[in-house]
């Protein structure tokens, strides 16, 4: 049609609204305290003393009874003091640690700290010879002691399966046995010997200290060096051993432990 504007059609596009996600705040976690772990090994060890063996000689002089020295001798046995009368005496005496195990058992709280205890077999030996005149007597004596430790351990120094630790605490060792073995000579011959086997009640407490370094042979298992110092809380109500006669000693632990769990 003439004259006829056509129109142009315009679209109007409704407006969109994008809706953002919600987010949600998640629960802030506490954070967690890690359990101390704990790690038991038993273990073995066999002991040596590194203080040398202790010596003392006493010399003196004095009549013994004729009495006793005629009782001595229709018994059977031999008193030097019979045929050395007034005639002075020397007397030495030794004194040393002739044997020591250890079975102990360790438990780990943490990578540093932990205690140990178990038992601890010694055994302490004195040799008395007497010569008076033309007699001599022997006398070994072997005390068995029975120990209990209670000691605290430091791991001080980890690397790679290295590790150095420092190790202190008491024990407590009481008596189990006293062995006695006797020989008595007259211008060299044996006359008489015997032997004794008595229960002789005796305790005494120690200090002692150690550092050791350890090596892990295994997870499980390892081997350990540890040298230490003993001190012997010893009077004069003891049975004479290497403890009384040489109370501060230092000493050295080789053994082999095991992880139990």
């Amino acid at each position: 049609m003439d004259g006829e504007n056509k129109g142009t059609d315009v679209q109007i596009t409704p407006e969109t609204h994008t809706e953002k996600p919600r987010v949600t705040e998640q629960p802030k976690k506490m954070p967690v305290r890690k359990k101390p772990s704990v790690k038991v090994q038993a273990g073995i060890s066999g002991l040596g003393q590194m203080s040398p063996k202790t010596m003392q000689t006493v010399v003196s002089s004095g009549t013994p009874s004729v009495a006793a020295a005629t009782k001595a001798w229709s018994g059977g046995s031999f008193d030097f003091g019979m045929v050395s009368r007034n005639k002075p005496s020397t007397t030495e005496t030794s004194h040393w640690q002739s044997a020591r195990i250890a079975l102990s058992l360790k438990c780990s709280i943490g990578e540093r700290w932990g205690v140990e205890s178990g038992i601890c077999m010694s055994t302490l030996s004195t040799s008395i010879n007497t010569e008076s005149g033309n007699s001599t007597k022997k006398t070994n004596r072997h005390v068995e002691y029975l120990g209990i430790p209670l000691y605290v351990n430091y791991n001080a120094l980890q690397w790679n399966r290295f590790s150095v630790y420092m190790t202190a605490g008491p024990m407590y060792e009481f008596a189990t046995g006293v062995h006695l073995e006797s020989e008595s000579y007259l211008n060299g011959k044996r006359v008489s010997s015997s032997t004794d086997d008595t229960l002789q009640k005796d305790g005494i407490w120690s200090l002692n200290a150690g550092a050791g370094l350890q090596w892990n042979v295994t997870e499980h298992s390892a081997l350990f060096v540890q040298p230490g110092f003993s001190y012997h809380f010893a009077g004069g109500n003891h049975i004479e051993t290497y403890y009384t006669a040489h109370p501060a000693s230092f000493n050295l632990a080789i053994g082999y432990r095991l992880t139990l769990f």
